[in-house]
């Protein structure tokens, strides 16, 4: 198992996920899906999780179920916490000891400052919009990635109002962090950046500060 406030972090080009055997349930629900982006990420995503999990079970990748909890989280049996996430052409897995979300995302929306009320608490949309506008399109996504990755940690998703969320618009997100209705023991970190047109990401981790590992390429 892994040691607690590790989050190991892979993120890879979609093209690069080897292609690994999945189960028939996951084939058969791949094949279901209409839009082929659609059925694209969620392919890569499972290779990537469980190549990543089948030396941690110690079993073939293709050789473990993985079941969904009753908030809807993924989850295998005697293994870490995981996440999944994709945007544009990337894929992300992050593998922890406790409940664990990622987030991904490419950058700002063209209409960021439209959306920003509807996601911004007051005080995080008056921080935004004091920014010069150069600053305001990485602040936006920054925001976005961290309430994204704290709403999929806790299992709650865009169910929930991100405005009822604090997660911080600065340079550091806000520590600790709280979701409705949870206890107050999560915490956010951003990832580093990757450079070659890598995803901004940031990752949400429940009960300790996240230490995030990147994995190496394969």
């Amino acid at each position: 198992m892994m040691p607690p406030g590790i989050v190991q972090v892979t993120v890879r080009p979609i093209d690069a996920v080897p292609d690994v055997p999945l189960p028939a349930d996951e084939l058969g629900r791949a094949a279901r899906m209409a839009h082929p982006l659609v059925h694209r990420d969620f392919v890569a995503g499972r290779r990537l999780v469980r190549l990543l999990l089948a030396p941690v079970l110690g079993c073939a990748p293709d050789g473990f179920a993985i079941m969904l909890d009753p908030l809807g989280r993924p989850f295998v049996t005697d293994g870490p916490s995981f996440s999944i996430s994709h945007c544009d052409g990337w894929v992300g897995v992050a593998l922890a000891a406790t409940p664990v979300g990622l987030d991904l995302e490419p950058g700002a929306p063209p209409d960021a400052e439209i959306i920003a009320p509807t996601v911004m608490t007051d005080a995080e949309l008056s921080a935004f919009l004091s920014l010069p506008e150069v600053e305001r399109p990485g602040a936006f996504v920054r925001l976005w990635v961290r309430k994204e990755a704290l709403l999929k940690a806790g299992g709650l998703g865009f169910s929930a109002d991100p405005r009822a969320v604090t997660a911080g618009i600065g340079k550091h997100p806000v520590d600790p962090a709280q979701l409705p209705g949870s206890d107050p023991v999560w915490h956010i970190a951003d990832l580093p950046g990757a450079g070659q047109g890598a995803p901004v990401g940031a990752v949400a981790l429940h009960g300790h500060r996240p230490v995030i590992m990147i994995a190496p390429p394969f």
